[in-house]
């Protein structure tokens, strides 16, 4: 017994499917390597060491600079800031402008979240976007610290 309609004409044709699935296969390659291209943004993380080197997708000395502004924030412990910072490595810069706000009533160490803007770069970074989050702590006494970060950034 023959299987009805559409299943039955591909069966009794199986030669003149392969073309159309090498073809169907071709252009779906295709359309990812587009995509890739066009897509530019890729997935960062990694970590801050020492308050001074960015290590991980984002690498390099993590320099901060001014104007630091620091903002009423509503909570006494509290401190909101915005500074801009630039982290220079092998590959070439990215620059910051990075809003953050750090708790320094925590007793074991001070917490702290940080959203740093994307703002272009140099080399690999070149017209950069996007942003990254940097999270983690630090003791106001002696210079342990935890810092990690992850985000997006995408490159023309």
């Amino acid at each position: 017994m023959k299987p009805p309609g559409f299943v039955r004409a591909i069966s009794d044709r199986p030669v003149l499917w392969v073309p159309v699935a090498l073809a169907a296969v071709s252009l779906l390659s295709l359309a990812f390597v587009v995509a890739a291209q066009q897509g530019g943004c890729q997935h960062v993380q990694g970590r801050l060491v020492d308050g001074a080197r960015f290590v991980g997708t984002i690498a390099g000395d993590y320099d901060v600079w001014g104007p630091g502004i620091v903002e009423p924030c509503p909570y006494p412990d509290v401190s909101c800031t915005t500074v801009y910072s630039t982290v220079t490595g092998n590959r070439g810069s990215i620059n910051f402008a990075e809003y953050g706000v750090v708790d320094f009533g925590e007793q074991v160490g001070t917490n702290g979240a940080v959203l740093m803007m994307v703002q272009g770069g140099t080399g690999r970074w070149e017209g950069a976007t996007g942003h990254v989050v940097l999270s983690g702590y630090f003791h106001t006494v002696g210079s342990v610290s935890n810092w990690d970060y992850q985000g997006e950034v995408c490159t023309p």
